[in-house]
């Protein structure tokens, strides 16, 4: 079972509608269990995680990587961090998020939600 869960605006949606002037995207962690994505789109720091397997052990270190990256963020300027996910309850683990709405890519629906760094 594949559990998507994205830090960041919905990517296509925003490309859409905004003018791109800057994107970088880099790893930020990988192995088996997990992988964790990084994107800035002109000043907007996305994080996307793909876990493969689920356990309370790699919650736990997805909890340790969600504090750092947080901590780095925060000192490197952002003020925000976004996530879009069908999977709402991921958010009970990383609570503090504010649900901004939903959007539908493909027939799917998203809950948006934001974590304010401040």
């Amino acid at each position: 079972m594949i559990f998507i869960f994205t830090v960041g605006v919905l990517l296509g949606v925003f490309l859409r509608v905004y003018k791109v002037t800057s994107y970088i995207k880099k790893t930020f962690y990988e192995d088996d269990n997990y992988k964790i994505s990084l994107e800035e789109v002109d000043g907007y720091l996305m994080i996307h995680v793909a876990i493969y397997e689920f356990s309370k052990a790699i919650l736990k270190e997805l909890k340790h990587h969600w504090a750092v990256i947080r901590e780095r963020a925060y000192a490197s300027g952002y003020d925000k961090i976004y996530t879009y996910s069908q999977e709402e309850r991921m958010f009970k683990f990383f609570p503090n998020a504010t649900k901004l709405g939903e959007v539908e890519k493909d027939g799917i629906t998203y809950g948006v939600w934001q974590w304010d760094l401040k």
